[in-house]
């Protein structure tokens, strides 16, 4: 007798880069079906630091603009820390568009080694580059984020840009430094989104349960959020983590 039963990767779709990009936004499942699959992850890495790097581009004026506000406020400066005045505007350049390109990249690292430890202590197998890729478009709120901050920056006056947030916190004052303020920084709908895509990528890349995968990362941002609140340097961070 024939067996007509298709195998588990039996029509999934070949998504284009686009389709990828756009299809972790509205119908996430099959695209990391097809991640699973195929997991080419350039192509949406350069799209997405791209983005990020275009983005600190447009902050940059304003960046600089808020360093030397937060300089001169913090009153006469001796006379060896008076030199690097010179040069903040080339640090926080510099520092800005590193930050732009290098972090992403850095944060897909990350995430991908968390998802192959989870997959490890699951007795679930899978190549890194999967996971890789799966964390390169689960990433694209997140860059939605990115987006949405820098038009915001770029708006308005440099004294606001530390208020300027995607997270509830952007309804309390950054200066409080509350506990309230803490907790809402991290409760950021576009990180949250970017954190339930890595979860259900990483069920469909090591075929488990969403459920064991989001309660591992949900773990995990728990046990971050909780530094965070300790920090004595509070929330500074952008996108809720």
């Amino acid at each position: 007798m024939v067996n007509n039963i298709p195998e588990p990767e039996a029509g999934i779709k070949n998504f284009s880069l686009w389709q990828r990009l756009t299809g972790v936004i509205v119908n996430p499942r099959p695209v990391f079906l097809d991640i699973a699959e195929r997991p080419n992850f350039i192509g949406g890495a350069i799209v997405l630091c791209a983005v990020n790097l275009l983005v600190a581009l447009l902050c940059l004026p304003k960046l600089k603009a808020f360093t030397a506000l937060m300089m001169e406020k913090a009153g006469p400066m001796p006379p060896e820390a008076a030199a690097f005045k010179g040069i903040v505007g080339t640090v926080t350049s510099v520092t800005a568009v590193l930050g732009g390109v290098i972090g992403p990249l850095l944060f897909w690292l990350l995430t991908a080694v968390l998802l192959l430890l989870f997959g490890y202590l699951t007795s679930k197998r899978t190549s890194f580059k999967s996971l890789y890729a799966v964390s390169v478009f689960a990433y694209v709120p997140t860059t939605i984020a990115s987006v949405i901050q820098g038009v915001l920056i770029a708006l308005r006056p440099a004294e606001d840009l530390k208020n300027v947030t995607t997270s509830l916190a952007m309804f309390l004052p950054a200066e409080s430094g509350s506990l309230a303020y803490k907790v809402l920084f991290l409760v950021d709908p576009f990180g949250l989104w970017s954190l339930a895509l890595l979860a259900l990528g990483g069920a469909v890349a090591l075929k488990t349960s969403f459920s064991k995968t989001a309660a591992f990362i949900f773990i995990l941002w728990v046990i971050y959020g909780a530094v965070i609140i300790a920090s004595p340097f509070g929330a500074k961070g952008l996108g809720g983590f």
